[in-house]
């Protein structure tokens, strides 16, 4: 029995059989063992340990829409926490994932993640500018819009990013 997290045995075989090698003196029979493990990828263990907090986290940050528009300070911390959260995140996440040449789903969200959460500190600087203007009317508006704005933008990249691996 196999027991590795993430992982169901799904089918092994051995067979013996003999093989054919060429060495330097001319061609000599060799006997051997083949043995094949198929093995399926459990994927919800990993969408649930590692990228549904990651959700969390990011979801999190949208805390900022509701914070006053005039505290600059307050709302760029809690920005910039979140950045170097989500940086300390990726950094976990790659060291327990296998190293690939190429774009993962997980590295895909990470990089969607990443990006959403960076927006609200631009986001934040245009809203302290509204208000430096004395558009404060205008300024809640935005993060009215933004309450909704970002988390749907969030969802359609994830419902994108998964529409683009299953596809491929």
């Amino acid at each position: 029995d196999v027991n590795v997290a993430g992982w169901i045995l799904r089918h092994r075989e051995m067979a013996a059989d003999e093989t054919f090698l060429s060495t330097g003196t001319g061609q000599r029979t060799f006997s051997r063992l083949v043995a094949t493990i198929h093995l399926e990828r459990r994927s919800w263990q990993l969408v649930w340990q590692l990228l549904f907090p990651l959700v969390v986290i990011v979801s999190m940050i949208w805390s900022i829409f509701w914070i006053d528009p005039e505290s600059l300070s307050d709302r760029l911390n809690v920005s910039f926490i979140g950045v170097l959260t989500i940086v300390a995140y990726q950094f976990v996440v790659i060291d327990h994932m296998p190293r690939m040449s190429y774009l993962t789903f997980t590295d895909t969200l990470l990089l969607v993640s990443f990006v959403t959460m960076s927006a609200t500190i631009p986001q934040s600087l245009v809203i302290d500018s509204l208000v430096r203007k004395g558009q404060t009317g205008r300024a809640r508006r935005i993060d009215l819009t933004c309450r909704w704005a970002f988390p749907l933008a969030y969802l359609i990249a994830i419902a994108a990013t998964v529409a683009w691996f299953a596809g491929h």
